[in-house]
């Protein structure tokens, strides 16, 4: 590629996205460079010709008036068209603004002619993975860049700037090898993005405009009575329960509390990443898959140009490839959370060079010996158990700390898991298949493998299309979100899923009978997928409980696994309280439901159980509005949607038809707390429908964005419906938004009978329907819906929240349910 002498930074504000719709551009900008300094800052209001709808207004600060006194683009193309001709083009999210502009000038009967391009952004996911988003405040905030004026072309362009010339001097930072590696790998990209590699110092900037210093926040705490409490009875007691007898301990308590322990503490706790940034000194249990495999890196690096990446993948394993130059730790939690390179290692690496190299991981356990204070996750307590046993963690140095025990409880039944990804293993055999085929000449020790290899890709390929299809009896809807299926083997299914996997089983033994002179690689993964199949056949004809798992997404399921899942009992994880001396657990409330199910009351009574006082509790309140859900059917016409049951097709409808005639009472902005994904995309669907709505931008999870996405950019207009799953709420860190919301929660929580793990219960427990419903099913609602509400009340203590579910009132358990409730919240009926 020439040396190019101009880079233009280029960006474009629209009246929306689409220009075969009648989008149009309503300013233009470009910074244009050259040998490192500013020769040109050009912005320009363009005449769409068209209203700027409400939302992008409130998004730009650009107002119809001023537009409608602005020249429209084909007056002003051909000064545009000289400014940038013969530059490079750089832009952040290329695919949408060079489109645009092309269009554009294609309207006004001129052709722009760009010969080089390239996306700042995809430069920004390979030269700063760790990034928390790679939108322009997100990486200037990262950077340490002042940026004040978001959605202006002119600033947005010259922050741009200043990106890459910070990502460039981070580039000579890379050691040679490294840097030259980049040059090489970025080639595969489509658009000019090794031009950047190969001359990172034409995108230096000489001055220092918009730099700002990163001064260290300290995080100051305010007195907290509730924790100074606790702490106190912790100190008389040494072992000790505390009890939350009339709500769920407020989140900020139990972090002010963790900020008041000062002695080695092992941390049991879902809020771990919470203390990784505000706790010094800390540590947090990491599994090895946690790190990142050099091997596999290296092995995907090597035979990158086999393999058929899409450009997603390929800016994934650059920027992992780049991050692995400068990482410590090698945790890949240092990523940018859509960086998902273990799928890309398992989608692409053989199984076998996953995690040949723990190097990371050997190192990590050795500073884990001499940490202060451990980080646990409920999830991991069998991998705490283990360290105790190993003696790698000395208790006698430390205290614990569980900081909800109806969770500690939960993990002393857990499943005990073995899968199978048939999907990729038949990917892998295709591979070598493909590989022999390819030779020019075949060997005489490879011909005899083609035929049985041939055969058995036959019968995996014939099975996985026999088990999709029986996917696509069960499920005979769709969505545009991809949704998770499980498929519970009946006897019938499940004798012929053995039959299949026994077959299967004798072809590949054969196959690696006659495959010893060939790579060793794929004698390894012969090994893998036999002792897989093996054990899953062993447990099948025990007591035949297989699952199938696969993904739907608009008719099609794919990556199919094979589950067998086990309910195992592990009441000697208790042994783990044992063996601290001092010992803090705090009780959320829901505990004598969870040990109904999976313990009993003996379990804890070496520890002195303590209720917290009255005094510390106050009332939300939280609407339900009654009529609209008696008369929710007649609302909107009734359409058929597989995924979601009776109630959360009603709620949905009850939400638009309340939200249409109390718009003006309600706040400009409003979340929506949905079940599932799929009740997300049908009340997008709902409100995007409805013209009521129109200036309202809506934001939905996994259909307008990711749940990241969404909760970030509910910021970004005066009006705004974000919809968002409740598990998703949960997952991610809630933001503190400066402004007053409402909150709709779509229906209480409720938990399949059909769900694996009910009928693993069920089974387990002998129970009936019935029995499943009111001893298990209801009392995981009351702690599911109890951790949303303090979440939701820790952050957001100022919103009204509305619950559009009826049967708080008129099923036969709902005064059990109220009366769990009412301790701490109080009902509102609205009519």
């Amino acid at each position: 590629m020439e040396t190019i002498k101009k880079i233009a930074y280029v960006d474009i504000e629209t009246t929306g996205p689409s220009f075969s719709e009648g989008d149009r551009m309503i300013q233009i900008a470009a910074i244009i460079i050259e040998n490192g300094q500013i020769i040109g800052e050009h912005s320009m209001l363009i005449n769409p010709e068209r209203e700027i709808p409400t939302h992008i207004q409130n998004l730009t600060g650009i107002k119809q008036e001023e537009v409608d006194k602005a020249p429209t683009f084909g007056k002003v193309a051909n000064l545009w068209l000289n400014r940038l001709q013969d530059c490079l083009f750089v832009a952040h999210n290329l695919a949408f603004d060079l489109p645009f502009i092309e269009k554009s000038f294609e309207a006004s009967h001129l052709t722009f002619d760009c010969k080089y391009a390239l996306d700042s952004e995809w430069i920004a996911r390979i030269m700063l993975p760790s990034a928390t988003g790679f939108n322009l405040t997100e990486l200037a905030q990262n950077l340490g860049i002042e940026f004040h004026n978001a959605h202006d072309a002119k600033m947005d362009a010259l922050v741009t700037a200043r990106i890459l010339s910070d990502l460039a001097q981070a580039f000579y930072q890379l050691p040679g090898d490294a840097s030259a590696k980049l040059v090489d790998l970025s080639r595969f990209l489509k658009h000019n993005e090794q031009y950047f590699f190969e001359n990172p110092g034409e995108f230096i900037l000489i001055d220092n405009t918009l730099r700002i210093s990163q001064a260290s926040q300290i995080e100051t705490k305010q007195e907290d009575p509730l924790a100074k409490w606790i702490l106190n009875q912790f100190q008389l007691n040494e072992r000790v329960i505390v009890k939350a007898n009339r709500a769920p301990l407020p989140l900020d308590t139990k972090r002010n509390l963790v900020h008041q322990i000062t002695e080695p503490t092992v941390f049991v706790t879902n809020d771990v990443e919470y203390y990784q940034h505000h706790l010094p000194h800390c540590l947090s249990l990491k599994n090895k898959n946690e790190f990142l495999s050099r091997a596999a890196l290296n092995w995907l690096i090597d035979h990158l140009h086999h393999l058929n990446l899409n450009q997603n993948e390929l800016l994934q394993l650059l920027g992992v490839y780049q991050w692995s130059f400068v990482t410590q730790s090698g945790l890949l939690d240092e990523l940018n959370s859509d960086i998902a390179i273990n799928q890309i290692f398992e989608k692409h690496v053989p199984s076998h060079f996953m995690w040949h190299d723990d190097a990371y991981y050997q190192r990590y356990l050795k500073i884990l010996t001499q940490t202060p204070y451990l980080l646990v996750n409920h999830q991991q307590i069998y991998k705490l158990k283990g360290l105790l046993n190993s003696a790698i963690l000395k208790t006698g140095h430390y205290q614990l700390f569980i900081d909800d025990l109806g969770a500690f409880v939960y993990q002393l039944y857990a499943f005990n898991r073995l899968e199978i990804p048939l999907s990729q293993h038949f990917i892998e055999l295709q591979n070598y298949y493909d590989s022999i085929m390819q030779m020019d000449e075949l060997p005489e020790t490879l011909k005899s493998l083609t035929e049985p290899m041939l055969s058995a890709l036959k019968q995996i390929n014939g099975l996985l299309i026999s088990l999709l299809d029986e996917f696509k009896k069960e499920f005979t809807s769709f969505s545009k979100v991809q949704v998770q299926r499980y498929l519970v083997c009946e006897q019938e299914l499940n004798q012929y899923l053995i039959n299949q996997l026994t077959t299967i089983k004798q072809q590949l033994e054969q196959l690696r009978a006659l495959s010893n002179e060939f790579h060793l690689d794929f004698q390894q993964y012969l090994e893998i997928i036999l002792k897989g199949i093996n054990s899953l056949l062993k447990v099948s004809l025990n007591n035949g409980d297989i699952l199938i798992k696969s993904v739907q997404f608009n008719h099609n399921f794919f990556h199919l696994v094979l589950e067998y899942n086990d309910l195992q009992s592990d009441l000697g994880v208790t042994t783990i309280l044992d063996a601290f001396n001092k010992v803090l657990i705090l009780d959320q409330d829901y505990l004598e439901t969870k040990q109904n199910v999976f313990g009993n009351n003996n379990l804890f009574e070496s520890l002195k159980k303590i209720n917290v006082p009255d005094i510390y509790y106050q009332k939300k309140l939280i609407k339900i509005p009654f009529g609209y859900l008696i008369d929710a059917e007649n609302a909107i016409e009734m359409n058929d949607f597989e995924a979601m049951s009776y109630f959360q097709e009603k709620a949905a409808k009850a939400q638009v038809a309340f939200l249409k005639d109390n718009l003006e009472q309600c706040q400009q902005k409003i979340m929506i707390i949905s079940p599932n994904r799929a009740t997300v995309e049908y009340t997008y669907n709902l409100l995007s429908h409805d013209g009521t709505f129109k200036p309202y931008q809506l934001l939905a999870e996994g259909v307008t964005g990711s749940g990241r996405k969404v909760i970030r950019n509910f910021n970004d207009n005066d009006l705004s419906i974000m919809i968002i799953s409740r598990h998703k709420i949960e997952l991610e860190q809630l933001p503190t938004y400066d402004f007053i919301f409402d909150i709709f929660i779509h229906t209480l929580p409720f938990t399949s009978q059909n769900h694996p793990l009910s009928k693993k219960i069920k089974q387990f427990k002998g129970w009936s329907n019935n029995q499943l419903f009111d001893y298990y099913l209801i009392a995981r609602m009351l702690g599911d819906f109890s951790q949303t509400l303090s979440l939701l009340n820790d952050f957001y203590p100022d919103s009204q929240i509305y619950l559009f579910d009826e049967r708080i009132y008129t099923k036969y358990y709902s005064s059990q349910v109220r009366e769990y409730f009412e301790r701490w919240i109080n009902f509102e009926i609205m009519d």
